[in-house]
């Protein structure tokens, strides 16, 4: 199984989205988890169904459920990957490096969390790198978008005498924070305009505070 498992793994990762019957079952997986079905107990004939497939042609690409998931979270942070990379290289400033950060982040909160969070339960608790979606090209493309972003903070007299590591562990953690707090907001049906705004000034100064030299 261990050997199928990495066969199969390597072969997905070979492109983004695979082949077109392969991008078809990761849009059924998400169509089901942005309906709120429980990814830990819906049974692969489910997914079959909503991609309009045999059961058995999920066994030709997928040997198991827990794999199947597992790529398909792959699958999403290399369509975001793809998404968002150009719009961080595009890019001439820190602060505007900021707003777009911001922006992304909104609206992935309103359009995709649902699907993604519903994925994420799935592994939640897990050990171990073969379960960690977050590996291989998605990470290097956030190595690569925070090697931009350290750059333009630089430029801008910020994070002067940061190193990388430290730089990169100071902007994720603004982001994951910020993150956090518009899916609060967006559970509790507060994510208007207005308090949008004050998330992002809230962000946006602590994130410099932390950046600037003393």
């Amino acid at each position: 199984m261990d050997k199928n498992w990495n066969k199969n793994r390597e072969k997905h990762a070979e492109s983004p989205a695979g082949s077109e019957k392969e991008e078809r079952i990761f849009k059924a997986v998400l169509a089901l988890a942005n309906r709120g079905v429980d990814m830990r107990t819906v049974k692969m004939q489910e997914i079959a169904a909503e991609a309009d497939f045999g059961k058995s042609t999920l066994y030709e690409y997928f040997p198991s459920k827990e794999e199947l998931l597992l790529e398909t979270m792959r699958y999403c942070l290399q369509q975001e990957s793809a998404f968002f990379l150009p719009k961080v290289e595009s890019c001439r400033s820190f602060s505007q490096l900021t707003e777009v950060l911001l922006d992304y982040l909104d609206q992935l909160v309103r359009e995709r969390a649902s699907s993604y969070r519903m994925l994420v339960q799935v592994f939640g608790g897990q050990g171990g790198q073969n379960n960690c979606p977050f590996s291989g090209k998605a990470f290097a493309v956030f190595q690569r978008m925070a090697r931009y972003s350290h750059e333009l903070a630089r430029q801008e007299g910020l994070a002067v005498d940061m190193e990388e590591n430290y730089f990169n562990f100071v902007l994720l953690s603004a982001l994951l924070n910020h993150g956090v707090a518009l899916l609060r907001m967006k559970n509790d049906r507060i994510l208007t305009r207005e308090n949008k705004q004050r998330l992002d000034g809230y962000t946006r100064r602590l994130l410099y505070a932390s950046l600037r030299p003393d």
